[in-house]
C-alpha cells in the first residue's frame, strides 16, 4: 500500500469513527427520549415533555455533527449513501404542540420521530461499520 494511500485510508477511519461516535450518542439521547415519551404518554407532566424535548434536541446535534462527518466520507469514498435520512427535524412545532396541548396524540407523533430517528441512526451506524471493516481489512 502506498503511503498516500495508507494516509487516505486513515483519514477515513478517524472521520468514520468520529460520526460513529456522534451516532452512537444520538442513539443514547434517542433512547432517552424515548422513554422519557412512554412516561410522558402514561401520565408524565411538562417537566417530563421539558426533558423529552432535550433528549431530543441533544440528538439533533449529535445528527449534525454525524452528518457533517459522514459528508466529509463521502468525498473520499463512494460506500457512502447520502445522508438524508438522518435529516430528522424536531422541530419548534412539534415542541409548541407537544407543551401546549400535552396529550396522547401528540406524544405518539413525537414517539414516531424517535422511533424513525433511531432507524436511521442504527442504518447508519450499520453502514459506517461496514465501511471500517472495509477499511481495516484494506479493502478500500
Amino acid at each position: 500500500m502506498t503511503t498516500y494511500k495508507k494516509l487516505n485510508v486513515e483519514y477515513i477511519i478517524d472521520v468514520a469513527n468520529d460520526a460513529l461516535e456522534h451516532l452512537y450518542s444520538a442513539k443514547e439521547y434517542l433512547t432517552s427520549a424515548s422513554r422519557l415519551g412512554i412516561a410522558d404518554m402514561l401520565g408524565g407532566k411538562l417537566f417530563i415533555t421539558g426533558m423529552k424535548h432535550n433528549s431530543m434536541y441533544q440528538a439533533q446535534d449529535e445528527l449534525d455533527a454525524a452528518v457533517s462527518a459522514i459528508k466529509e466520507l463521502q468525498k473520499w469514498t463512494t460506500d457512502m449513501t447520502d445522508t438524508k435520512s438522518l435529516d430528522i427535524d424536531f422541530s419548534d412545532f412539534l415542541q409548541a404542540t407537544d407543551f401546549m396541548f400535552d396529550n396522547i396524540f401528540t406524544d405518539i407523533f413525537a414517539q414516531q420521530k424517535i422511533r424513525k430517528a433511531r432507524d436511521a441512526v442504527d442504518a447508519a451506524i450499520a453502514q459506517i461499520e461496514l465501511l471500517l471493516d472495509d477499511a481495516y481489512r484494506g479493502d478500500l
